[in-house]
């Protein structure tokens, strides 16, 4: 097996005499989410070359994203163990939460469960 990187992969075609390769990625420059095309042309010993056979990788962000709520009073200021007097406005604050990047939050589902 011949050993290359993702970034020598991506500058130009890598050359072999081993039919495996295995793409070393770092958490630096990772394979993007979604789908990534990669491609082979194989060369007879004659010079003769292969059509380009291709296979399409995906990278999928299975990590989840983290809550963090909290409750302040209309005021805006953390409400000490989130108590409230009887009829006062509050705020339901998320801007704790967090997705592992290249992830990013994109919606709120809130709901009142009694």
């Amino acid at each position: 097996m011949t050993d290359t990187t993702l970034e020598k992969i991506q500058a130009e075609p890598q050359k072999t005499n081993d039919p495996r390769l295995n793409i070393k990625v770092s958490n630096a420059n990772p394979l993007p989410i979604g789908s990534n095309t990669f491609e082979l042309v194989v060369v007879d010993d004659s010079g003769n070359e292969s059509l380009a056979a291709q296979v399409i990788v995906i990278v999928r962000d299975t990590a989840r994203p983290t809550a963090v709520l909290r409750v302040t009073g209309a005021d805006g200021r953390l409400l000490p163990d989130n108590a409230l007097e009887f009829g006062a406005s509050f705020i339901l604050n998320a801007k704790g939460s967090l997705d592992v990047p290249p992830g990013k939050i994109s919606r709120y589902v809130w709901s009142l469960l009694d």
